[in-house]
This record gives structure tokens, sequence and C-alpha cells, in this order.
């Protein structure tokens, strides 16, 4: 069993314990009843339809497991417990006691802005994170939050405590340091770490002496000193270091058992110098000189260790299950439950067999959903936290490209489903998975099936930071692959959508936008034209796109019909190689599409449908006269597919169908 706590009003400062209906109640009225929809199952005759939520799970924010005992001296696993998505988004505590598996959820505070990535439980029993523009604080004891103090409008990305109990914390984008004192409930503010025109990623750590250290990920690796005293900052590698370096993938910052912090930046191909911090210095070393004693950047304590002894020995989240170690070394497992709305859908497609498959993302839960029956079921990926960002149905089997691994996978869904890692999954199984593919296409945009039904085609940016994508083709045949780099395309630009041209070759929408922690270099995003077979690159188009051109789609004549981030769709030409035409879209509201952002599909009744997030649009093809075909009940988020006259598109957490004219 579990239960479930709320708050009546966020502007109070102390907060009491109530109960409240189940989130599966208020999504009743949050997607049954909305705009008069029925929900799944009721009036077939009604064009949309709602198809309910694809995977009712969540999983712990990064680092967002930890363990505890409450004043019974009962040992707890607190999960700080990200689920649904949107409007209904969902971030709570899950307070599960470890000895019998009974939970208790206890939701944030609700105010509008981010929350936090980073969570902290100090020694006084308390839980810290933020909530939108406020540090907020949970008594384990009493089950009650309160706000203390505000802060600016941003993510906490990581925490750390010194020797005496003062706890800092840095935020993303600005790296903006602060500290807080538990005993007088002071905070205090540092302001930014460093000044950079990029997202940056603050880690931090303290040495014995109280000097606090940050690492700063992505784009270009820093090493910095606070002197939490005087407020003053000291940058402890030189700039032409950091260049010589370049982006990171991460950073390891940790106190050793000397009291010394040591740090290591984590590269693309490998990793940098080990440096030794004390005292608000640095000094490059061979490798550290004493054993880690911080775990998370913990001076005290191991998170998953119980004071009373034992372990958590593994825990999935989206599965609701536990391994608990006793002292002695004996394991058990143990489950507990949760109330979910759901996770983000970031894929939708028809499979070969009739029915609808997606993936959801943060976790990866891969759904599959039987028009016939009304069935929905979901399945993990042996704890991937990622997303399938675009799926394409080929032959008897489904294909798919993974965030952030920039995996490609195949699944053949007349055999079951495999929860594992997909480094072990023999189905789904990864068709490609070497390095060099999360500097390329980590985070894939776009797959694409060429129509000599051999050959698929991966595109889409980097996981972080590095700049231009690339693509990455298979011959489903014959095993060979090959990869082409940013070299080979355009070296600023990442992939984000593909169309075929009469006589095989592919054109490719470009995104200007640079990956996550990146600073972008090019002002547009740009066209141009891959010949097949031998993908050389020719002929860039300036498509006078923004910063992307969200979505291609070739037509029954060959002209290719493009969508672009400034609301635009264009139409080109295979033989002048030039846009012809043009119309704004930006009549109907927002653009809709999740990472990989397919829109378009061409009806039973030949006319093009396009998905913007608030309407379906009905383009005529040949006049390109364009109208607003129906009035989306919900926010429109990622799509898109055509199975027996409806069109499948996601909203949030849930699945939706809209009957399209031609198709009864």
């Amino acid at each position: 069993m579990f239960t479930e706590t709320s708050f009546l009003d966020s502007r109070l400062k102390s907060f009491s314990r109530l109960r409240r209906p189940a989130l599966a109640l208020l999504m009743v009225f949050a997607g049954g009843f909305l705009a008069g929809i029925p929900a799944a199952g009721e009036n077939e005759s009604d064009r949309f339809r709602n198809h309910g939520i694809a995977a009712p799970s969540g999983q712990a924010g990064w680092g967002g497991v930890v363990v505890t005992e409450d004043a019974d001296g009962t040992p707890l696993i607190v999960v700080h417990l990200w689920t649904g998505s949107g409007p209904t988004e969902e971030r709570s505590l899950l307070l599960v006691n470890a000895e019998t598996g009974e939970s208790e959820q206890v939701a944030l505070p609700r105010r509008r802005g981010a929350g936090g990535f980073g969570i902290w439980l100090s020694n006084d029993r308390y839980f810290y994170t933020t909530v939108a523009d406020q540090f907020v604080a949970f008594d384990i004891h009493e089950r009650e939050w309160f706000f203390t103090h505000p802060v600016p409008d941003r993510m906490v990305m990581r925490f750390t405590e010194n020797d005496e109990g003062t706890i800092y914390f840095g935020m993303y984008p600005n790296a903006e340091i602060f500290s807080f004192d538990p005993a007088n409930r002071e905070l205090r503010e540092y302001g930014p770490i460093a000044e950079e025109d990029w997202a940056q990623y603050p880690h931090l750590a303290t040495d014995d002496t109280g000097w606090v250290y940050v690492g700063i990920r992505h784009h270009l690796f820093n090493l910095l000193a606070l002197d939490p005293d005087t407020g003053e900052r000291t940058q402890l590698i030189d700039d032409a270091t950091r260049e010589g370096v370049g982006n990171v993938r991460n950073v390891a910052i940790w106190r050793a058992e000397n009291g010394r912090v040591y740090a290591r930046p984590a590269l693309p191909d490998g990793f940098g110098d080990w440096y030794e911090l004390y005292e608000g210095a640095a000094r490059v070393v061979d490798e550290p000189a004493a054993a880690q004693k911080s775990y998370y950047n913990h001076p005290h304590r191991h998170p998953m260790h119980f004071p009373g002894g034992g372990r958590v020995a593994g825990i999935d989240v989206s599965n609701r299950t536990a391994t608990i170690e006793s002292a002695g070394g004996e394991r058990r497992r143990i489950d507990f439950d949760y109330e979910s709305a759901g996770v983000r859908i970031y894929s939708v497609q028809a499979g070969p067999d009739g029915r609808i498959f997606g993936s959801t993302g943060i976790p990866l839960r891969f759904f599959r959903y039987d028009p016939v029956t009304e069935e929905m079921e979901d399945w993990g990926l042996g704890g991937n936290s990622g997303h399938v960002n675009d799926l394409i149905s080929l032959g008897d089997r489904l294909y798919g490209a993974v965030y952030s691994s920039g995996a490609l996978i195949e699944y053949d869904p007349v055999e079951p489903w495999e929860d594992t890692s997909l480094h072990r999954s023999e189905n789904p199984k990864a068709l490609f998975s070497r390095e060099e593919r999360r500097e390329l296409f980590g985070r894939p945009y776009v797959l694409f099936a060429h129509s000599d039904g051999e050959h698929l085609l991966l595109g889409g940016n980097a996981m972080r930071s590095v700049i231009g994508g690339g693509i990455f083709v298979y011959n489903l045949s014959s095993g060979e692959s090959r990869v082409l780099d940013r070299t080979d395309l355009i070296p600023d630009q990442g992939v984000m959508s593909m169309a075929e041209l009469p006589g095989g070759d592919i054109l490719v929408g470009a995104t200007a936008r640079a990956p996550t922690g990146g600073e972008q270099v090019a002002e547009a995003g740009s066209m141009y034209i891959l010949q097949w077979p031998g993908l050389e690159m020719s002929e860039r188009i300036d498509p006078r796109a923004g910063l992307e051109v969200r979505d291609l789609i070739a037509g029954p004549d060959g002209r290719v019909f493009g969508v672009t981030h400034r609301r635009e769709l264009f139409v080109f030409d295979p033989e002048s190689r030039g846009i012809v035409e043009r119309v704004s879209l930006a009549e109907y509201g927002p653009q809709a599409g999740g990472q990989a952002p397919r829109v378009m599909l061409f009806g039973p009744d030949g006319a093009l449908y396009i998905l913007m997030a608030e309407a379906i649009v009905r383009l005529d093809p040949e006049t390109l006269e364009h109208r607003r075909e129906a009035e989306a009940p919900s926010r429109i988020h990622a799509g898109i597919t055509l199975h027996e006259g409806r069109l499948y598109f996601s909203s949030g957490s849930e699945l939706w169908s809209y009957r399209l004219p031609g198709g009864e």
C-alpha cells in the first residue's frame, strides 16, 4: 500500500499533511472530459479519441535515491520521483519502507517553473531541493515541506556539504553558487562562478579546509575554486588548457580520505589529467593519492547505506522493485507502488501487425496499443533513462533511434520484448553501438528508410555540446554500415529531417541549434543533397528556415514539402533544385514535434496533414490552400502515424488519434 500527500497553499511557509484522491482520478478530468472529448472506449463516432496513458511510470531524478531512517528508526528509501508530463507533470518524494515495501508519496509544492535536478539529504533529517524560484526543505520525521529562501528560477544541478554541515549547491545554466547554513537557516548567494555564453553544468566538492571546488561541463572544461568566507573565485586552469581539453562529457570531482579533492574531465575520446585540489589551488597528479571518501560529494555517508546497517543493493523505480541487502550480506526483494500520470511520449508508429507502438522518455518505456482490444502495454529497457526519438516500420520489423546513445535498434513485434540492458538484449537488438555515435547523433532527430528496402539512415546532433552532427547508414541485408562525420556534411549543423528525391538522392534538412551545453555557431539551418549511393554532399540550399528545417516529406509527384522553425511551409522542386513556393502556418499557433519532429503525412483523401500544437492543419498539395482541420482538444506534442484512417499522435503522456476525412 501507499498513501499520498499534497499541499493547500504554496505561499505558506509551513505545510500540513492531508490526503487527496489518486492522480488517476485527476487524469479522468484532465483527459476524459477535456473539451467534451470522451475517454477511451466511448463513442466511436467522434473523430478525436483519447486512448489513455501509454506508460503510468516514473523514474528517480539523476542521483535522486538516498536512504535514511525516520524518527522511529524505520529504514526508508527516499526517491526524488519524476512522473507526468506537461500540465500533468509531477515531482514528488516517494518514501519506501525498506522492511515492508509500503510507501508514501508526498507531492512537491506546485509552482510554475523549473524543478531541481539535484537533491540533498543532510545529516539533520532534511531533504533539500529547489522548486521553481524557491529553495525548499522536507522534514523526513514530520513529513512536512516548507519554503526557506527565494533563488533564481533555474534548476539546481549539484549539491555538496562541508565538514561543519554547510550545504553548497550550483545551478544550471548560469552556474550560480549558493550556500545554506542549516543551523541559522541562512542562505548566501555568491553569484555565477564563471561568466559564459553557454549553459554550464556545475559539479561541486569541498576539501577539509572549507574551500569549495566547481568542475564545469560541457562546452569547455573549467575548474574553479571558491573561498566561502570572502566569496573570491579563482580559475584553476588557464584558458589554453581549457581550449586544449575542449568539450567534456562529464567531470569527476570528489573528496578523498586525505581531505583533498580530486577532479578529472571525461572527454569524448578518453580522460584528461587528474587534478588535486587543496586550499584553493590545483596541481596535476598522476593519480589520486587516497581512496574516495565522499559519494555523490557527501563527506559523511554513502547515500545507499542505512544508518543502522545494510544497504539498497539495487532499485528499479520504473518497475517498482528494490533489492535490500542486510548487514550480513543476505538479499531480499521488496515491491512498492506509486501513482503516476504517465511520462511524455516521444515517438508514435503504426507497426506491421496493426498495433500502435511508441516510446516515452525519462524513463524509456516502450508501449504497444491494440486498436481492436484497446489494450495498452509498456516495457522498460534495463532501466534506460532515455527515449526512442524516432520509429519506423519496415517489413515485419520496427526500427528505432535511441537517445542518448545514438543506437539503432531493431524490434520484432512477434517475439517478447526483453526488459534488459540494450547491450544484452536480443529483442530489441542494437544494430550499431560504436562509440562515435554519441558525438555525432547521440541526440537522434531522424530515422529514414531508403526506397531500396535495404538501407536505413539515422541522423541528429551530438548528445551534448559538440557542434555539428552526422549520419549513420546501415545495410539491413549485409549488416555493413558507414558513418558520415560532421566534416563530411556541414560542420556546424546537425541533421534533423530527410526526404527521398526521384532517382534516390536524399534531401537533408539541417538544424543550427547547438546541443545542450553547446554554443551556437551557425545562424540558420540549411538543406543539402546526398547523392545516392555514394553519399557525397552536394548542392547546399538555403531554405530561409530560421534555425531548423523541422520536417520533410516527398509528395506523389516528387516535390518535397518542408516545415521550418519559422512556422512556414515550403515546396522544393527536385528538377530546378530550388524552393518554388512558401506559405505561412503562423496563424495556427505554436509548432508541435518532439526531439524527432515528424509532423506531416498524406491522408486517405490525398491532402497533406500537419500537426501544430493546438490544431491539425489540412493543406491541398496542388493549390497549397490550407485550413484548420480540427482544433486539438489537448496540446499535441509528438507523432505522427496513420492506421486505418486514423492519425495517431501524443499529448504529453497520452496517446490520441483523429479520424481523417476519407478514412471512414
